[in-house]
């Protein structure tokens, strides 16, 4: 698991953070602050569960996830 700060540094601040773990927000020195929350484990893993099931899939594979990820920043 990345630190935000790292996600931060690497991504800038147009993106969207969410941890396991609980993180406090990082002022990125720019006049902007980088918004931080928990994405917890009841609502990602039943979604990818059910995603899988619903796909046939035997396999999650990293571009699957990112294809997801992709999606759903554009909603």
């Amino acid at each position: 698991e990345c630190t935000p700060e790292e996600a931060f540094s690497i991504l800038g601040d147009n993106m969207i953070f969410a941890s396991g773990s609980p993180f406090s927000n990082v002022d990125l020195g720019n006049g902007h602050i980088g918004h931080c929350n928990q994405g917890n484990n009841m609502y990602l893993f039943p979604g990818i569960g059910l995603g899988t099931l619903l796909s046939g899939s035997r396999i999650v594979s990293d571009g699957m996830l990112q294809a997801a990820a992709e999606r759903l920043q554009v909603l």
